[in-house]
């Protein structure tokens, strides 16, 4: 299994997270640097000293979508055998024991997506609180699919499934609603575990803009409508 980590401008909080994944018995830790500012270079370099660690760069920010997209084909060309891997957001707000639960769900299943899902509620900042009920009824009412937590970023993912994970639209946020799209009209199981709501500092290092985002997610819902296989 491989540790995949999207991260724009991360700081300690991400190190600290990385001293506890080199714990797990995992091929490879990979993370992509996302066009971060030169403020967050000390944590790169850092992270580039541990041998279980390796760091990718974009050389102007991309997108988290066009990061996890990085990740997969990397993954793809050169760890063709692994049985899957996970992604992690980089601001801490995913437990070493959360993330260890994910890995367990993926090793004992085939061909299905595992979700870290988080109880939406009031404990959640007002901007993910909005975008999490937003993507979750478009969700449901294009798929009728209808899951606790679609903005999760905690996602177990087999290796059958990156091919198509690097044929689906989208460089920013819209990617991993798109993703929930794509996977379910291709009949793709989704799995669902409990994780911890953990929001730092009311979620204030989200980069996720709740209007244009949230947009861009209302425009891709619209297109999958128009194409979804009813």
């Amino acid at each position: 299994m491989i540790l995949l980590i999207p991260a724009f401008n991360p700081d300690f909080k991400l190190l600290q997270l990385v001293d506890e994944l080199i714990k797990f018995d995992v091929e490879k830790i990979i993370i992509v640097n996302d066009g971060s500012f030169p403020s967050s270079d000390g944590v790169f370099g850092k992270l580039r000293l541990y041998p279980q660690c390796l760091v990718l760069n974009h050389k102007q920010n991309m997108g988290k979508g066009k990061a996890l997209k990085s990740g997969f084909k990397y993954i793809h060309d050169n760890f063709p055998n692994t049985g899957g891997l996970v992604t992690i957001d980089c601001d801490g707000q995913h437990k070493p024991q959360d993330i260890k639960k994910v890995l367990q769900k993926l090793s004992s299943v085939s061909n299905s997506l595992v979700l870290g899902s988080r109880r939406v509620g009031r404990q959640m900042p007002w901007k993910s609180l909005i975008g999490n009920l937003f993507s979750r009824f478009l969700l449901f009412g294009i798929t009728g699919k209808w899951l606790a937590d679609t903005q999760t970023g905690l996602r177990g993912i087999p290796n059958q499934l990156i091919p198509e994970l690097l044929k689906i639209n989208g460089n920013g946020f819209e990617y991993e609603f798109n993703s929930l799209i794509s996977l379910s009209k291709a009949k793709v199981n989704f799995i669902e575990v409990g994780i911890q709501t953990i929001y730092i500092e009311k979620n204030k290092s989200s980069h996720f803009l709740p209007i244009s985002d949230s947009l861009k997610i209302f425009v891709s819902a619209l297109k999958s409508f128009v194409n979804y296989p009813f």
